[in-house]
């Protein structure tokens, strides 16, 4: 059995701590990285020693939970400007669609060169699948173009023809509708003139003997100037005879 050997305690006399007199300022200490982590070291206590009365002042470090959450809420707001720039990436990837569809031929191309110089079937195969279904649908495009284009040609065609036939149409109502209003007037003239000449044949009968016969025979020339005016008015015009008088008696 081993011995046990026992020796006196030793008794090591306190060394104390003297702080300087210059007070002491809190820093803080940011370490640049993955994650936004600080740690901050601060004046947290200060003991005095129980033999010279000299204030110790200890620094404590602040627990990294609080900065991990700090860091938890400055990722979740510097998410957002993320969300936003994706946002307008969309807008600029729809815009330049054809230049990204050229940019994935162009690297089926180069695929294409390095499988052959592989000599890899499978690859090789795969890839002329891709490039075939592209020039289909290249095809099947151009002939969808021609197809409206056609379409729309003959759209413009029928749009002149009806501009065409609506035009006349216009014009040919107007003519109809001006041929209407010159053949009612004509209908109208016509039957004036019956009664113009009834006029003129009681004009030539009229005999004025009295003072009476005179105010008849005057009421009767103001309608008969008013009369013809309104003839007038119809383009109703005087037709001179020619080599004789004309004679409202006659019926021509």
């Amino acid at each position: 059995m081993a011995g046990l050997l026992k020796t006196p305690s030793l008794h090591l006399t306190p060394t104390l701590l003297h702080a300087p007199s210059v007070p002491f300022k809190p820093f803080c200490v940011s370490f640049a990285g993955g994650r936004n982590t600080s740690v901050s070291l601060s004046r947290r206590a200060s003991l005095r020693s129980i033999s010279g009365g000299h204030p110790l002042r200890l620094l404590n470090l602040v627990p990294f939970a609080s900065g991990e959450a700090e860091t938890t809420e400055t990722e979740v707001e510097s998410s957002e400007p993320e969300v936003q720039e994706t946002d307008g990436a969309v807008g600029v990837e729809g815009e330049n669609a054809e230049e990204e569809e050229a940019a994935v031929t162009i690297a089926l191309l180069n695929s294409y060169k390095e499988a052959l110089a592989e000599n890899n079937e499978e690859k090789i195969a795969e890839i002329e699948a891709s490039l075939k279904s592209i020039e289909d649908e290249k095809f099947q495009l151009e002939e969808k173009v021609a197809s409206l284009t056609n379409e729309m040609s003959v759209e413009r065609d029928r749009l002149i023809r009806i501009s065409a036939d609506f035009d006349n149409f216009r014009k040919r109502t107007e003519r109809e509708r001006l041929n209407l209003v010159s053949n009612a007037q004509g209908q109208v003239v016509e039957n004036l003139l019956a009664v113009l000449d009834n006029f003129e044949r009681a004009k030539s009968q009229i005999k004025v003997e009295t003072e009476g016969e005179e105010k008849v025979t005057n009421s009767y020339q103001s309608i008969y100037k008013q009369f013809v005016e309104i003839l007038g008015s119809l383009g109703v015009v005087t037709v001179e005879t020619v080599g004789r008088q004309f004679d409202p008696m006659v019926s021509y």
